[in-house]
């Protein structure tokens, strides 16, 4: 910092010499009013030394943001097992609106009516119009009260299945003073007994009962008085019946 006084002077030595050689250079025309006094042009000055660098100037003011330029072409998709581990799952999207709701369909036509299943008929009930039946034999009950489909005979005193499935047969008769042996057979084979016995000391006593049959198309049932004893009793005030019904169909 001592020597920064001599900038000045050496910059002014320098003005001058140059200015002095330039009118002295042989061969160079003279400028008006740089002769010297005697009248000869002098030779050129030993240039100067140069002179020491300055200190550096202050910073400038930063310059103003320029704009934002256009976005740059979209880049290549990288291959993640190469290019680093894949990125987080960006935010959920806001949820969009509902759409409108239809209105219902108008209702379809009504379909045909389908076929209606129909169970089979086959019942009976027939009494007896005199006691004491031949035995031995079907007994004819001969007064018809049900006979549905006419599946039962009573000139022979049969059932002859129609439909098959299960039948439930009923006997029920009055006992007058004898005792009474009755058998229930399908096809003559005997399927079911009944008995009661006659008691003298009453005048008449109950017999009734029942049995569920399965059966086939064509078999036949009927009620049989076996042995001596026959105290099957009917007259226009007393009833001795036999009755028999489908219960299912197969």
């Amino acid at each position: 910092m001592s020597r920064l006084w001599l900038l000045p002077l050496l910059l002014l030595s320098l003005h001058a010499t140059s200015a002095a050689g330039a009118q002295e250079e042989p061969g160079v025309a003279e400028c008006p009013g740089q002769r010297c006094a005697c009248g000869c042009v002098g030779t050129a000055g030993i240039p100067g030394l140069h002179g020491q660098l300055g200190a550096a100037g202050r910073d400038g003011r930063d310059g103003r943001d320029g704009s934002i330029g256009p976005p740059g072409p979209k880049g290549d998709v990288g291959n993640s097992a190469v290019d680093g581990a894949k990125g987080e799952p960006g935010f959920p999207g806001r949820t969009g609106m509902h759409g409108e709701l239809g209105r219902p369909g108008q209702p379809g036509m009504k379909g045909d009516p389908g076929d209606c299943a129909t169970m089979p008929k086959s019942a009976f009930t027939a009494k007896l119009s005199a006691p004491r039946p031949a035995s031995g034999s079907p007994i004819k009950f001969d007064v018809i009260l049900t006979n549905s489909g006419n599946h039962y005979d009573p000139s022979t005193g049969k059932f002859t299945c129609v439909h098959p499935g299960a039948y439930y047969f009923v006997f029920h008769a009055c006992v007058y003073s004898e005792s009474v042996f009755t058998h229930l057979k399908r096809n003559g084979e005997v399927v079911h007994k009944f008995h009661s016995a006659w008691v003298s000391s009453w005048p008449g006593v109950a017999l009734s009962g029942g049995a569920v049959l399965s059966l086939k198309a064509g078999d036949q049932v009927w009620l049989e008085v076996t042995g001596a004893h026959n105290g099957i009793f009917s007259r226009s005030d007393i009833d001795s019946s036999f009755s028999g019904f489908l219960l299912s169909p197969e």
